[in-house]
Formats: C-alpha cells, structure tokens, sequence
C-alpha cells in the first residue's frame, strides 16, 4: 500500500523490502524500482562462498 501511495504522489525511485517471490511480483507491478531480499541475497552470498571453497 505504502507503494501504491508512493507512485500517487509522484516519487520517482522507490525502493522495498520482499519477503517472498509474490511479494517481489506484486511490487514490480506497482513499479517499485529497487526491491530488497536480504534473506535471499544472504543465501546467494553463502552458497557463493561455500562453492569457492
């Protein structure tokens, strides 16, 4: 919602957290700019790191 309001207003970048890949869906349709998984982005980071070992 807060997106949604966002976009009303005109605010040209907006970025978001995510907690599911439903989630990432729906805010790239409301036009969110920069969508946050830090969760996700954690897990790509330690399974990089454990594959270089």
């Amino acid at each position: 919602m807060t997106a949604t309001a966002l976009n009303e207003l005109g605010v040209r970048e907006i970025w978001a957290k995510a907690g599911s890949r439903q989630h990432v869906e729906a805010l790239t349709r409301l036009g969110v700019g920069r969508i946050i998984q830090p969760e996700h982005e954690a897990g790509l980071a330690m399974a990089g790191e454990i594959l270089r070992r």
